[in-house]
């Protein structure tokens, strides 16, 4: 099996990251784990309730992120490096707007739409109303 090399002969296919994963990508972002999430078609919610799961769970996370790159700007900002500072606040403004993308497509649920998620949450039967 070929594999791909540096010009120092590093071995790139080798994974560095600990796990069982084939790749450090798989191992750093843990596909393993966030596959294992996904249901099967038996076990699906209805289609609106999982577009709104990936949208909540997205819009949990990135205002974090985005929290934390802003943060790293203002060490810059005191040190008076503003043109790394600007760089650096780009980011959270490019999270910042994804989510809001994101929002903007429940928009296109029908009223009922947000409706079917906690039925899509619980671990007991569906109740239907």
């Amino acid at each position: 099996m070929l594999t791909a090399m540096s010009a120092t002969g590093e071995d790139f296919d080798t994974p560095v990251l600990p796990g069982a994963a084939a790749s450090d990508y798989e191992r750093y972002v843990r596909t393993d784990g966030l596959l294992a999430l996904q249901k099967g078609p038996d076990d699906r919610m209805r289609r609106k309730g999982l577009i709104s799961r990936v949208v909540y769970q997205s819009s949990e996370r990135s205002p974090r992120r985005a929290a934390c790159d802003a943060a790293e700007a203002v060490p810059l900002v005191k040190a008076d490096q503003l043109e790394e500072a600007a760089r650096q606040l780009r980011r959270p403004l490019s999270r910042l707007r994804f989510v809001t993308e994101q929002l903007d497509m429940l928009e296109e649920l029908s009223p009922r739409g947000p409706q079917d998620v906690p039925n899509g949450l619980t671990t007991g039967p569906k109740v239907e109303a």
